[in-house]
């Protein structure tokens, strides 16, 4: 597997950062880009279920609705 590097864009709101950190070590750590697509696309779901913005949304509320995603 090759990585590619892309530039962090230091100029995003921190929860975009945090969020990315978050997907590019789950990456690392699992070697697969299907894992990356699956925890994104369930955040995705999760911050847009919740009707907030994602920098307001808890780590707690995420868990709960994590929960319950289809397995």
């Amino acid at each position: 597997m090759t990585a590619t590097l892309v530039p962090f864009d230091e100029s995003l709101p921190a929860w975009e950062r945090a969020l990315y950190a978050f997907l590019a070590e789950k990456e690392r750590r699992s070697g697969s880009r299907r894992t990356v697509e699956g925890y994104s696309r369930m955040l995705q779901h999760i911050f847009g279920a919740l009707g907030k913005p994602p920098d307001k949304v808890t780590s707690q509320e995420v868990f709960a609705m994590a929960q319950g995603w289809p397995k």
